[in-house]
């Protein structure tokens, strides 16, 4: 043992053993300086090193609670780094209140990490009814007489444009498919008298926000494996000698942004990932952040770019992108063929 069970006795043995002259030696009494130890604790201090190194706890806004196992960041509401205080506040409702008349609540509790932010729970919108704005026109004309009331009838009694926006003040979905009929019949084109290339030869175009949606995610696997998977798909289907992708831009407002809205039904945190990190959401809920969606692209694009594709990476929305690089490879090849589809998921 490396201490007696009782002082006394141990200070009686050191009294005698210097009255007889004897000297006491020992062996080393921790573990902790044996050299089987100091080399376990070098091994798994640099397997901490690397683990911090891969996933760096100090990047970031260092005012946001983020898990350094999978880079998610907490939502503004998340309290649990302050659990001291939250417990504090429920113990000061409990003083002088029996426990038959206590009810704790969930609002005073701490909210974890796996709290969640609902689009359009805190933001909603209150629409005009028409039929309350037609009967309260109809009161300011009553008391009116003079010859300018046909003018008030010049205009629709609607909050919102109908034809665009649907009872949600949402913008109406384009009928892509017409579209592009309408465009085939005022062109004349005939796809089916076009003499076709090698199609080793083309030039591909592909449309970024249509291949995003192509290739299904399995939780558990690392980012970099599900960039692999996409180059896989594209090597195979088109090759990369004469392939360009083109992805949709998320610096600022886009004419997608209302579609995006209208399709997420729940918000993940932002997530701070590097590609040897492992995914740990659904694809739909990693991609409902903008943020995350954003940085995935660009990562995306880096690696295709490292295989030998061409990557493009638009403002905004990438449709109008994708037609001016098709246009300017017809200049240089025969043959051009866009991928897309347009009953896409838009990116």
């Amino acid at each position: 043992m490396s201490r007696p069970i009782c002082s006394i006795v141990n200070l009686m043995m050191m009294n005698l053993s210097d009255n007889v002259n004897c000297q006491l030696g020992s062996s080393e009494q921790h573990k902790e300086s044996t050299t089987c130890r100091k080399d376990r604790d070098f091994s798994d201090m640099n397997v901490i090193i690397e683990y911090l190194t891969l996933k760096n706890p100090f990047c970031g806004d260092p005012a946001i609670l983020r898990s350094i196992s999978t880079g998610i960041s907490a939502v503004n509401s998340v309290n649990v780094d302050d659990a001291i205080n939250v417990g504090n506040k429920v113990i000061s409702k409990m003083v002088g209140v029996s426990v038959k008349d206590f009810t704790p609540r969930r609002k005073d509790q701490c909210v974890l990490m796996t709290e969640k932010d609902h689009p359009g729970s805190k933001n909603k919108m209150s629409n005009i009814d028409p039929n309350v704005l037609f009967q309260r026109i109809m009161v300011v004309l009553a008391t009116k007489k003079d010859s300018s009331v046909p003018s008030y009838f010049k205009f629709e009694l609607s909050s919102f444009p109908l034809s665009l926006f649907d009872s949600h003040c949402n913008m109406r979905n384009a009928n892509k498919t017409e579209l592009a009929k309408s465009i085939a019949v005022m062109s004349n084109y005939h796809p089916e008298e076009e003499v076709m290339e090698m199609e080793s030869e083309m030039k591909k175009v592909v449309d970024g926000g249509w291949l995003l949606h192509k290739i299904p995610w399995k939780k558990e696997e690392t980012y970099v494996e599900i960039f692999t998977h996409y180059d896989n798909y594209l090597s195979s289907k088109y090759g990369s000698s004469y392939t360009t992708i083109v992805f949709d831009g998320y610096n600022g407002p886009s004419t997608k942004d209302v579609t995006h809205n209208k399709r997420s039904k729940t918000s993940s945190s932002e997530v701070l990932f590097c590609n040897d990190m492992k995914l740990t959401t659904s694809k739909e809920e990693f991609l409902s952040n903008v943020n995350n969606k954003a940085k995935f692209l660009m990562e995306l694009g880096i690696f295709l770019q490292q295989k030998g594709f061409t990557v493009l990476h638009s403002q905004g929305d990438a449709d109008v992108m994708i037609v001016k690089t098709s246009i300017d490879s017809a200049k240089t090849h025969a043959t051009i063929k866009p991928i897309y589809s347009l009953h896409q998921k838009n990116c």
